[in-house]
């Protein structure tokens, strides 16, 4: 005589299951809005960083004449014009390098900022890599990312909407599966 399950074995076998699927999708929900708030500060840190140092040197980052003279331990940047714009390769590396060399942000001179995989990065509007409103000037790119993350980020930055507004992104992440990849965003700076 042969005995099978009986049914609210296997309903308690199920709820179990259930519960514990539903614990590891939360998780990776929490997970994923920690990182997003990392990425969130990182964007901030590096805008607020940004309009600091054109407080304290009367020019952006990167577009400084001459920053040997007010920043110790800056090499190889004399990219600066006073143009206020960020319109070449040298000007973008060389903002990285003078915000950190100025104690403006944390990082290591000469290696792009990072924080969750993601590369934090300025420079102008035409530099960004895809199209931004043409009054935009100056930018806070944000590279790597993925249409969740984009969609976090504007929630938490902007207005909701990676196609309107003050944050925006290089793909339309309005209906997609949210794994799809974002090249790049980007965030005005002035």
């Amino acid at each position: 005589m042969q005995r099978g399950f009986t049914l609210i074995e296997i309903a308690i076998v199920l709820v179990i299951v259930g519960l514990l699927l539903g614990g590891i999708l939360r998780g990776q929900t929490v997970v994923g809005g920690a990182q997003a708030k990392d990425i969130i500060k990182s964007v901030l840190d590096t805008q607020a960083a940004a309009l600091t140092f054109k407080d304290r040197y009367g020019f952006l980052p990167g577009d400084l004449p001459n920053p040997a003279n007010s920043i110790p331990g800056i090499a190889g940047c004399n990219a600066g014009t006073g143009t206020g714009t960020l319109n070449t390769a040298a000007k973008r590396n060389c903002a990285r390098d003078e915000l950190i060399l100025s104690n403006l942000l944390r990082g290591t001179a000469g290696t792009p900022i990072q924080v969750q995989n993601v590369t934090i990065s300025l420079s102008n509007a035409a530099g960004a890599g895809f199209a931004l409103p043409a009054n935009w000037v100056n930018v806070v790119v944000i590279a790597r990312l993925n249409c969740d993350t984009a969609l976090q980020l504007d929630r938490g930055l902007d207005d909701g909407n990676t196609g309107t507004g003050n944050l925006r992104a290089s793909v339309a992440c309005a209906g997609q599966d949210p794994a799809v990849a974002v090249p790049l965003a980007a965030i005005r700076l002035n």
